[in-house]
């Protein structure tokens, strides 16, 4: 070999090594930058599933006030009826009394279904 061609192969070696050291490079880039994906998305994921956590509890606290307002509705709804029913009840006990007469007996036609 000559001179000339003892610089050829340098120079030409050179370049296989820069080379090398650029694809080394990008791949450590590439590890931290997966790194920091891998980061953001853990947390982006982590973010969700709280989210989604406190909409499942929103939805079973909602769900759970509903059958107590029902429960409620239902309680009131029942005392209306009987307090508006024991009015009727004491109207038409006030409207009987006159007509009980002490000499009847229960087994008179005109007795017999209002004991």
């Amino acid at each position: 070999m000559t001179g000339k061609d003892a610089d050829n192969d340098v120079t030409q070696e050179a370049p296989e090594s820069v080379e090398e050291n650029q694809a080394q490079a990008p791949e450590e880039g590439n590890a931290e930058l997966d790194a920091l994906i891998a980061e953001a998305v853990s947390a982006a994921l982590a973010e969700q599933q709280d989210s989604v956590l406190r909409a499942q509890a929103e939805v079973q606290n909602m769900r759970r006030r509903c059958e107590i307002d029902v429960e409620k509705a239902h309680k009131f709804a029942l005392e209306k009826f009987s307090a508006e029913l024991l009015t009727v009840i004491d109207n038409l006990e006030r409207a009987w009394k006159p007509w009980r007469v002490p000499t009847m007996k229960p087994s008179m036609p005109c007795v017999r279904g209002w004991s």
